[in-house]
């Protein structure tokens, strides 16, 4: 039926033919090309995860919305930032400034309760507004402008910031740079023999405070413990039993010499906390599944990793739902949406809850450390 030519071939022969007649090489070599685009594909998919993922944990500790005394800002996708509240001194003439990643709303307990804002660029440098009307800066000096920059203009490589009695930032070294109302102090006071032992701190990775005078000050480390300085700490705060620590809150209670309190969110999602607990605001040994805390003047609030918020008193957060962040101010909260929107509950005499209107403020980065919490 084939003919002469397959009749007088023996099976080798056979064999050779078909071989001639489909190659195998061909096949061989789709398969050789789908494998390596498949190892092309999944090398770039792992860099990208990487480079995700480092980004976002570094940028773990920027805060894009906060709450202060009667002012709160929101830092926006383009860095770019927006004020509500009370602006009797410049706390919220942030218009003009830009590429801001993370945001601190401040105030001195030391001058009257004043409030001023400080921002963090992505250079690593930082930027301040208020106190623009205060009558003790004005005694010293007529450029507020300048003022901020001959103290806090210089600093660089900054990753985090912290702004309430003193100006704090955390660089990528873990080293802190200190900034402390020097018109108010001097050096022979408690408070700035104790603020000094914050130039000797190392592996920071966080920092708080509190707004009155005096204030105490929280560094959270690397390996999950805290060091704190200020004026009676030992009496008052019992930190050093603490580990495993993942983020730290201290309170910002509404007086000159009022008592604050210090809270510490445990990688396991449970919360500690210590100081005088007024007002049951420091009852969380209870809390599950959090993922965030922050203190308040006389309660605690917590983020849970459902997007909802646990507090230790009722301050209108029940509905809330699918909040990313919050921040606690002297008499009001804040809440960030997944989705860029506000939430806020408190006092809003000064139209510092009118942020419920803002629906675009910039979400935290994704957090390696709630991964695998």
């Amino acid at each position: 039926m084939f003919g002469n030519e397959f009749e007088n071939m023996n099976e080798q022969n056979i064999y050779e033919k078909a071989v001639e007649i489909k190659p195998r090489k061909k096949k061989g070599k789709k398969i050789i090309i789908i494998v390596a685009i498949v190892l092309v594909l999944a090398i770039l998919a792992a860099a990208a995860a990487f480079v995700f993922f480092r980004s976002a944990d570094a940028n773990d500790n920027y805060v894009t919305l906060s709450a202060g005394l009667e002012c709160t800002l929101g830092v926006c996708p383009d860095g770019t930032v927006v004020a509500v509240g009370r602006n009797n001194m410049g706390q919220c003439d942030v218009e003009d400034w830009k590429d801001i990643v993370s945001v601190d709303a401040g105030n001195f307990g030391t001058i009257g309760m004043t409030s001023y804002a400080v921002g963090l660029k992505s250079d690593g440098t930082v930027v301040v507004a208020g106190l623009s009307d205060d009558e003790t800066v004005g005694q010293i000096t007529d450029d507020i402008e300048e003022f901020w920059e001959d103290e806090v203009g210089n600093w660089e490589d900054i990753v985090s910031v912290s702004a309430d009695e003193l100006i704090l930032g955390v660089k990528s070294d873990g080293t802190v740079e200190m900034w402390y109302p020097w018109f108010m102090y001097n050096e022979d006071d408690d408070a700035v023999k104790e603020w000094n032992k914050i130039k000797k701190w190392k592996d920071i990775v966080e920092v708080d405070q509190g707004p009155n005078y005096g204030a105490c000050v929280v560094g959270l480390k690397s390996n999950g413990t805290v060091e704190i300085a200020g004026p009676h700490t030992d009496d008052d705060f019992d930190v050093d039993g603490w580990k495993d620590i993942v983020d730290i809150s201290v309170g910002c209670p509404a007086g000159y010499f009022a008592s604050s309190h210090i809270v510490g969110l445990k990688k396991d999602g449970t919360v500690v906390a210590t100081g005088e607990n007024i007002d049951g605001r420091c009852d969380v040994s209870d809390w599950t599944d959090i993922i965030a805390v922050e203190a308040g003047s006389n309660y605690t609030v917590g983020l849970k990793k459902d997007g909802t918020v646990v507090c230790t008193m009722e301050v209108g957060t029940h509905n809330w739902e699918n909040i990313v962040a919050i921040s606690a101010g002297t008499n009001h909260l804040v809440g960030l949406k997944a989705n860029g929107h506000v939430e806020t509950a408190g006092n809003n005499d000064a139209g510092q809850c009118s942020a419920d209107d803002w629906t675009y403020i910039k979400t935290p980065g994704f957090s390696l450390k709630n991964l695998f919490r």
